[in-house]
C-alpha cells in the first residue's frame, strides 16, 4: 500500500470539510417550529452562511429574522433587491424560526404581531434560582411572584417577569399588549422596598386588566388553532377514547369480582383523587347494606379554575365508610377523622346533606356540630329532597288525602293482581296504564294520578265490566272499588293533587339542573306552593264536576258523618261560636284544601330557612352584569353588602374575602 502525500491528504480533508459544511443544519429542518412570518418591516443582514443556519436571538432595535432562502450579502442596500429577485426565481426553502430572548429588556423596541405571537408561544420566564444583586441595600424578593390573599390563599402572578440584565421587574402582558406607560413597562421597577405595594396597585389598574385579558385571549387562540393541527388533535382524541374504553371494560369486569376486590378497587381509586382547589364541600349519605351495616357514602365536590379553560365543578367519590354510631355526634367524628386522613382542612369546607334529622338537626345534627367548629362551613341542603318531603308532609295532613292515595293503590292492585283484569284494562285503555305509588319519591306519584285523571271513564267502565262478568268468580271488592270511585270528594282530591304533583314535578326537574343558582331555586320553591290560593278552590270544584259528568254521577259533596255532633256547652267568657261545620263543601274546604295549603307553607318555611339565609348573603353576586355604571347611592349599598358578606364569612382572625377588594373587582 502506497502512502499518500501531504498534498493529497490536505486535498481529501478539504473535500470532507466541504461535504460536512453542506450538511450543516440539515437536522434542524426536522426539528423546526413552523412560524408563519410574513410582511417583515425590516430585515437583518446575515454575515456568513453559518449565521443563516443557526437560530438568531433578536436584540433591541433589530427586526425579525430572515430565512436562509436569501443569499448572504455584505450590505442591506440594493443587494437585497437582487437577493429577493433571485429567491423569487427559484423555490425557497422553509424559513428557520426565530427565538426571542426571555429577558424583557432584550425584546425589540417595535413589537409586531408576529414577534408578539412568538413571545406568547414561549411564555413568561420567571427567574427564581438566582443570587439576585442588591439595589439600595435590598434585592428582589421571590415571594413577589405570589399574591397572598386575606384567607391565606396564594394566587400566582404569572405575568410578573424578572430581567437579569437590568435587575428590575416587568409586566409580561402590559409590555406586549398595552400602549400606556406604567411603572412596570418602559424601564421596569427596581424599588424593592415598595415592590409589594407597587405590584398591588398595578394589577388592580384598568390598563393591566385589559392587557391581561388580551394576553389570555391570544393564548387561547394559539392553543386551539395554531399549536396543534387537526391531524394531531384527532390522534390525541382517538387515544383518549381508547383508554376510556379500556377503563370502562375494567369497571365492567370488576362487577363480577368479589366484594373484597371491589372494596380494594374503590379504596385505591379514592386514594388517587386529589384536587388543587382551596375550597371544597362534602356530600354524605347513609344506607344499610345486605349485612345490615350502615355504610356512609362520602363525595368531595370542588371547583377547578385554570387559565384558558372553562370553570368546571368536579365531584370525586371517596368511598364507603362503615358507621356504627348513626346519630349526629358519631357521624361528625367519622367525617372529621376522614378529612384528617385525607389532609383536607376543616376551615375550607362546605356542607351538603339530605334532610335526615341526624344530618340537618338544629341542635345535634352533623351540620350543627361542624358549624360550631367552623361557622364558615355553610350548609346547603338538597332542594329536590326537601321539596319531596314537603309533599310527603302534605300527603298525610288530612283523612281525605290518605283515603285518596290508598284508593289509587287499591285500583292498581285490583288490575295488576290478575292477568285477566290487566288484559281487560289494556283493551280499553291505550294511552296510560295504572301505576303504583312510589314509596320514596312523592313527586313521581304524578305518574299514578295521570291515568286516573285523563282516563277516569275508561277505568271505571273496566271495573264495572269485570264486576258484571258472570263467567268469572264474583268478588265483592269489584263493586267496592267502583263504589269508592263514585265519590265527589275523591274527584275533588284528584283535581287538587293533579295540580300539586304537576307543579312539584316541574320544580323538581328544574332544581336538578346544573345551571340553576340560589336565587332561581328560591323563586321556583316559592312558585311551587303559592299557585294554590283561596280562589283556586273554585277551579278545583269545576274540574271535579267535569270528571263527575264523565262517569255519570251527581256533582255534589255529601256529609261524611251521619252522626249528629254533640252540642258543647259554651262558657260565659268564651265569645266565639264553636259550632261544628254542617255544610259539606265548607267542611271539605277547611279540613282538606286549607289543610294541604297550611301544611305546605309551614313545611317550606321550616325546611328552607337555612337556604334563604345563605341566599340573602350571596344574592347580589348573581347579577354582576347589572353593576355597570353604578350611581353613588347604589355604590354605597353595594359596599355595605360586601362588608356584610365579609363578616358572614369571617371567624376569629380568619376571613375568606376582603370587602374592599371584592368591591373594587365588582
Amino acid at each position: 500500500r502506497k502512502k499518500l502525500s501531504g498534498a493529497e491528504y490536505r486535498k481529501r480533508k478539504a473535500i470532507k470539510e466541504a461535504n460536512l459544511k453542506k450538511q450543516a443544519g440539515a437536522l434542524k429542518k426536522f426539528l423546526r417550529r413552523d412560524y408563519k412570518i410574513k410582511n417583515l418591516k425590516s430585515r437583518a443582514c446575515l454575515e456568513d452562511e453559518e449565521a443563516t443556519v443557526a437560530p438568531k436571538v433578536v436584540a433591541p432595535g433589530e427586526g425579525e429574522c430572515r430565512s436562509d432562502s436569501e443569499e448572504s450579502s455584505s450590505s442591506c442596500g440594493n443587494d437585497n433587491v437582487s437577493s429577493r429577485t433571485a429567491s423569487a426565481a427559484s423555490p425557497s426553502p422553509t424559513p428557520i424560526p426565530c427565538i426571542i430572548s426571555s429577558d424583557a429588556v432584550l425584546w425589540p423596541c417595535s413589537i409586531t404581531d408576529n414577534i408578539r405571537q412568538i413571545i406568547v408561544e414561549q411564555g413568561p420566564n420567571q427567574v427564581k434560582d438566582l443570587n439576585f444583586p442588591q439595589h439600595g441595600g435590598r434585592w428582589f424578593p421571590v415571594s413577589s411572584y405570589m399574591w397572598r390573599l386575606r384567607n391565606s390563599e396564594e394566587v400566582h402572578r404569572e405575568w410578573l417577569v424578572y430581567s437579569v440584565s437590568k435587575n428590575s421587574v416587568f409586566c409580561f402582558c402590559c409590555k406586549l399588549c398595552s400602549t400606556c406607560d406604567s411603572l412596570l413597562i418602559p424601564e421596569g421597577y427596581a424599588n424593592w422596598k415598595h415592590i409589594h405595594t407597587a405590584l398591588r396597585q398595578h394589577e388592580m389598574s384598568t390598563n393591566h386588566l385589559d392587557a391581561y385579558k388580551s394576553w389570555i385571549e391570544l393564548c387561547h387562540r394559539l392553543r386551539f388553532n395554531k399549536t396543534i393541527d387537526s391531524s394531531h388533535q384527532r390522534i390525541l382524541q382517538a387515544e383518549t377514547r381508547h383508554w376510556n374504553d379500556v377503563l370502562q371494560r375494567l369497571l365492567a369486569v370488576s362487577t363480577y369480582l368479589g366484594k373484597t376486590i371491589q372494596n380494594e378497587f374503590i379504596s385505591l381509586s379514592s386514594s388517587k383523587l386529589t384536587h388543587k382547589a382551596k375550597y371544597y364541600s362534602i356530600i354524605c349519605d347513609c344506607t344499610r347494606d345486605i349485612s345490615y351495616i350502615e355504610q356512609m357514602t362520602m363525595i368531595n365536590r370542588f371547583v377547578k379554575c385554570e387559565a384558558c379553560q372553562q370553570v368546571k365543578i368536579h365531584e370525586h367519590f371517596l368511598g364507603f365508610i362503615p358507621v356504627t354510631d348513626s346519630p349526629g355526634f358519631g357521624l361528625t367524628e367519622v367525617i372529621l377523622d376522614q378529612l384528617k386522613e385525607m389532609g383536607l382542612q376543616l376551615k375550607d369546607m362546605g356542607q351538603g346533606y339530605d334532610n335526615g334529622s341526624n344530618m340537618k338537626g338544629k341542635y345535634a345534627g352533623v351540620q350543627k356540630q361542624i358549624l360550631e367548629k367552623n361557622p364558615r362551613a355553610l350548609f346547603v341542603l338538597c332542594s329536590s329532597h326537601s321539596l319531596n318531603l314537603v309533599v310527603s308532609d302534605a300527603a298525610v295532613c288530612s283523612r281525605h288525602v290518605v283515603f285518596f292515595f290508598s284508593l289509587l293503590q287499591e285500583i292498581y292492585v285490583f288490575f295488576s293482581s290478575s292477568s285477566y283484569r290487566w288484559a281487560v284494562l289494556k283493551e280499553h285503555v291505550s294511552n296510560f296504564t295504572v301505576k303504583p305509588l312510589s314509596t320514596t319519591r312523592w313527586e313521581s306519584r304524578v305518574d299514578a294520578v295521570h291515568p286516573i285523571m285523563y282516563q277516569l271513564g275508561e277505568v271505571y267502565d273496566d271495573v264495572l265490566s269485570i264486576a258484571n262478568d258472570t263467567s268469572k268468580d264474583l268478588m265483592t271488592r269489584h263493586e267496592a272499588v267502583a263504589g269508592k270511585m263514585l265519590d265527589f270528594q275523591f274527584l275533588c282530591t284528584l283535581a287538587i293533587w293533579h295540580k300539586v304533583l304537576n307543579q312539584v314535578n316541574i320544580a323538581n326537574k328544574l332544581l336538578q339542573s346544573p345551571d340553576f343558582d340560589l336565587p332561581a331555586t328560591i323563586k321556583v320553591l316559592d312558585d311551587a306552593v303559592t299557585f294554590l290560593s283561596d280562589e283556586g278552590f273554585q277551579s278545583v270544584i269545576e274540574e271535579a264536576k267535569q270528571l263527575a259528568q264523565v262517569i255519570g254521577m251527581p256533582p255534589e259533596l255529601k256529609q261524611t258523618s251521619q252522626i249528629r255532633p254533640r252540642h258543647k256547652k259554651k262558657q260565659f267568657d268564651y265569645e266565639a261560636e264553636d259550632e261544628p261545620i254542617q255544610d259539606p263543601e265548607l267542611d271539605y274546604k277547611v279540613n282538606c284544601f286549607y289543610s294541604i295549603l297550611d301544611t305546605a307553607h309551614t313545611s317550606v318555611s321550616e325546611r328552607f330557612q337555612q337556604l334563604h339565609e345563605v341566599c340573602q348573603s350571596f344574592h347580589f353576586l348573581y347579577d354582576i352584569s347589572g353593576l355597570n355604571n353604578l350611581s353613588a347611592t347604589v355604590g354605597v349599598e353595594l359596599l355595605k353588602k360586601c362588608k356584610d358578606l365579609q363578616v358572614y364569612l369571617s371567624h376569629g382572625n380568619n376571613a375568606d374575602i376582603d370587602a374592599l377588594e371584592l368591591f373594587d373587582e365588582l
